[in-house]
C-alpha cells in the first residue's frame, strides 16, 4: 500500500556539520514529525549505498537490517548521471537495445556496489 510504505532517500549531513550523533538525532526527529503528519504510514525503507557508507545511522536509530540489493549500474557522460531505466525507456522508444542506445550516444556504463536495505516500523 503506497500510503503505508514510504522510501527515505538522499539523507545526508553536510560535511561542515559533522557532529557526533547528529545524523541519528535528525533522523529520529524526522521520523517522529513525519509520522505525526502521516499517521497511515506503517513502514519506511531506506538503502545504504556501500560506496559511501554501510548504514551506521540506521543501526543507531533502531532500523531493522533487511538484507542486500544486487549490484546494479547507471550510465554517465560528461559528468551527467543517467538512471538505467531512463536509458532503457529511450532505447525502447527508438527501437534499440539498451546497450546499443548507450553506445550510440556515448554513454559509459558504471557498475555500482550492493546496498543494505533498512526498515523502520511504526507501532
Amino acid at each position: 500500500n503506497n500510503k503505508e510504505l514510504k522510501e527515505l532517500s538522499r539523507f545526508c549531513i553536510h560535511p561542515l556539520f559533522q557532529v557526533k550523533n547528529l545524523a541519528s538525532f535528525v533522523l529520529s526527529k524526522f521520523l517522529n514529525i513525519y509520522h505525526e503528519i502521516n499517521k497511515e504510514s506503517k513502514c519506511i525503507v531506506s538503502f545504504a549505498d556501500h560506496t559511501y557508507h554501510h548504514g551506521t545511522i540506521y543501526k543507531a536509530s533502531n532500523w531493522i537490517f533487511d538484507g542486500y540489493t544486487n549490484k546494479s549500474y547507471y550510465y554517465e557522460k560528461d559528468g551527467s548521471v543517467w538512471h538505467k531505466k531512463t536509458i532503457w525507456d529511450h532505447a525502447k522508444r527508438t527501437k534499440m537495445s539498451e546497450s546499443e542506445f548507450a553506445k550510440n550516444f556515448g554513454l559509459n556504463k558504471v557498475e555500482t556496489d550492493i546496498k543494505s536495505r533498512f526498515l523502520y516500523y511504526y507501532e
